[in-house]
C-alpha cells in the first residue's frame, strides 16, 4: 500500500491548524494564496467526516477566506474535494481575481 502524502505534517507550508484541520498553502501559487484545507487523521471520504470535523471545517473555511479576503481580495473563491491523486481527505479553497495580483514584484496572472 502506498504511503498517505497528506497524513505527512510537511505536506507544504502550514499556514494555520485547528482540532481536526491543518491549512497548507499549496505550492502550486497559479493563483495567488490557493491554499488546502488537511484533514489531521487519515479518512478517504468526506462522508466519513465525523460531525465535530464538519463543525471544524466551517471554521477553519471562514478563517481561510476571511485571511485572503484581507490580504489580496479575490472576486469569489472556489471549493472542491478534488481527491485526484491524494486519497484523504482535503479540500481546495481557491481564490478566483478578475485580473493580476502582485506581491513583491512577482505578478500572479488570474487565468
Amino acid at each position: 500500500m502506498r504511503e498517505c502524502g497528506l497524513c505527512n505534517v510537511n505536506v507544504g507550508p502550514v499556514i494555520g491548524e485547528s482540532d481536526h484541520w491543518r491549512a497548507v498553502l499549496n505550492r502550486n501559487q497559479n493563483l495567488l494564496g490557493k491554499t488546502m484545507l488537511v484533514l489531521r487523521r487519515h479518512a478517504e471520504r468526506p462522508d466519513q467526516l465525523t460531525p465535530d470535523e464538519w463543525s471544524d471545517l466551517q471554521s477553519a473555511l471562514e478563517r481561510a477566506t476571511g485571511a485572503m479576503d484581507r490580504l489580496w481580495p479575490p472576486i469569489r473563491h472556489t471549493f472542491a474535494f478534488l481527491q485526484n491523486v491524494d486519497q484523504h481527505v482535503h479540500l481546495h479553497v481557491i481564490p478566483r481575481y478578475s485580473g493580476p495580483q502582485t506581491v513583491r514584484d512577482k505578478v500572479f496572472k488570474a487565468p
